[in-house]
């Protein structure tokens, strides 16, 4: 799927295209892979915990404050931002090049 790799059942890459900021990259990207594993085409564990990572990460992020503080995740660049859970199932992020 355009601007997602699933790396693991613990560990995403997004790719922000420099148009979108992280939020709206997430979201779109939530609905795309909801819809397809909805229609079928994807299916498994693998599929199912990559929505509920980013359906947290959605949830719970401060985007404003991301924003804030990273402004290359606000639009305008291209990035590529790691979301992923910890030993404890805490969802968080970082970026990488």
């Amino acid at each position: 799927m355009k601007g997602l790799k699933i790396v693991s059942t613990e560990e995403l890459i997004i790719d922000l295209d420099g148009q979108h900021c992280i939020e709206t990259t997430a979201s779109r990207i939530h609905r795309v892979l909801m819809g397809r594993y909805l229609e079928g085409a994807i299916e498994g564990h693998t599929a199912e915990r990559a929505l509920d990572t980013l359906a947290r990460f959605l949830a719970e992020m401060d985007f404003r404050l991301i924003r804030a503080n990273h402004p290359e995740l606000a639009g305008g660049y291209s990035a590529r931002v790691r979301i992923f859970r910890n030993d404890s199932g805490d969802v968080l992020w970082e970026k990488v090049s």
